[in-house]
């Protein structure tokens, strides 16, 4: 049951139309600014938790910090490392450099679940073998 609790939240300017795009890791693309994040490589400032308003130029919140709910890009573990994929989505990051801005608190079954995440970092993942 994905929830969010003592999350901490900024207001941002939309650099594009993001309706529709609730529970996305979103980037900073300009001086207060933000987009949903668009590679894999992308650092996350937040998670984008408007439902109501989203036009490109409109004041959006982001959540920083805290737990939130974010939308899968498949399935992930509970307990794994977790940053963005191409669409703006969780995915579980493995592989040494991987940017890594939260921690699954829930499994994920498949791509489109909405699960809960810590959000940590950002920060990149250093694999020692």
């Amino acid at each position: 049951m994905s929830q969010q609790s003592n999350t901490v939240y900024k207001t941002f300017i939309a650099g594009a139309d993001l309706t529709g795009k609730e529970n996305l890791f979103v980037e900073l693309t300009g001086e207060h600014t933000v987009d949903v994040c668009n590679a894999a490589t992308d650092v996350p400032i937040g998670v984008l938790t408007d439902y109501y308003r989203a036009a490109q130029g409109q004041s959006v919140t982001v959540a920083i910090g805290g737990t939130v709910r974010v939308k899968a890009g498949g399935a992930i573990s509970a307990g794994a490392w977790v940053g963005t994929d191409g669409n703006g989505k969780a995915v579980a990051k493995t592989a040494d450099g991987d940017v890594v801005r939260g921690i699954a608190l829930e499994a994920a079954g498949a791509d489109g679940d909405v699960i809960e995440v810590f959000l940590v970092g950002p920060f990149t993942l250093r694999v020692v073998e």
